[in-house]
């Protein structure tokens, strides 16, 4: 008897976000280009990239409240660095 097997593999065109800091926030999101981070530990630098990877922001400053006016609508990934660690949230621009 022949038996036909078969591996399914899930590949996920989603964007996989942090869950080991579960305490930080990012809103309003979606958003018009201005967004709140809150962190308990602290923000050592973020980062803001296109749906395509290009770095569209940057701040090294430990600030909580961004405003970035270059946003075109679309989807953006945030990258929060905090402790030595990197974080990535979802940022939806209308």
């Amino acid at each position: 008897m022949k038996t036909n097997c078969f591996k399914v593999v899930n590949f996920g065109t989603g964007i996989l976000e942090s869950t080991k800091l579960t305490n930080i926030i990012v809103y309003p999101n979606p958003t018009n280009g201005e967004f709140n981070i809150d962190i308990v530990d602290g923000i050592e630098k973020v980062k803001v990239f296109d749906i395509l990877g290009n770095m569209v922001f940057e701040s090294g400053e430990p600030k909580s409240n961004f405003k970035i006016n270059i946003f075109h609508p679309g989807i953006y990934v945030i990258q929060i660095t905090s402790n030595n660690q990197l974080i990535y949230k979802k940022l939806v621009v209308i």
